[in-house]
Order: C-alpha cells, then structure tokens, then sequence
C-alpha cells in the first residue's frame, strides 16, 4: 500500500480523516492563544474577577469564532468550498437569527 493512498483518494482529494485531523489541529492550536487573550482582557477588565455568565459567555464566543475560522480555512484551502458552505453566511438577517440562536443556545 503506497503512502499516497492513505493520504488521497482516487480523485486525488485528501480523505476526510485527515481533513479532520487538520481541522481539530487548527482548532487547538488557534483555541488555546485565543482563550489565553480573552482570559487576560478578562482580567484586565474586571479585576476583581468576571462573573460566571460572562466568562462562559466570553469563551462560547472565543470557541465558536476559532471554529468557524478553521472551518472557513479547511473549507476554502482543503475543499475549495467558500464561506457560506459553513452555514454561517452573512445573509439578510444574519445578525437577528445569532442573537436568536445565542438566547436559545
């Protein structure tokens, strides 16, 4: 079995696997100084320490804006998809059905 076969299909595409793998790679590694800088303006911005709510909101917005930009980066690089093949489109309405799906979530 040749090392080209377990990297790429038949199409010559890279299998979905390691697309994963480089997908959950950029997430930690793009996550971990993301959250590293929404914990220190945290801090600077609340001394005394952020409330609960505000720190699990902070790090739901810092997590899913590191998603989202991994996802754009594999998706544009890995699979030549555009943006809004993410379902996260900045169509009309875009911001009401965030705030929606944020309130719900």
């Amino acid at each position: 079995m040749a090392l080209s076969s377990i990297l790429f299909d038949g199409h010559g595409t890279l299998r979905s696997g390691w697309r994963f793998l480089i997908f959950t790679v950029l997430v930690v590694f793009a996550g971990g100084p993301a959250a590293f800088a929404a914990y220190a303006a945290l801090s600077f911005l609340f001394p005394e320490g952020p409330g609960i709510a505000v720190s699990l909101t902070v790090n739901s917005v810092v997590s899913a804006a590191t998603a989202l930009l991994a996802g754009w980066v594999c998706a544009r690089y890995l699979e030549h998809l555009p943006f809004r093949s993410l379902g996260a489109a900045f169509t009309k309405g875009w911001l009401k059905n965030l705030v929606t799906g944020i309130l719900l979530g």
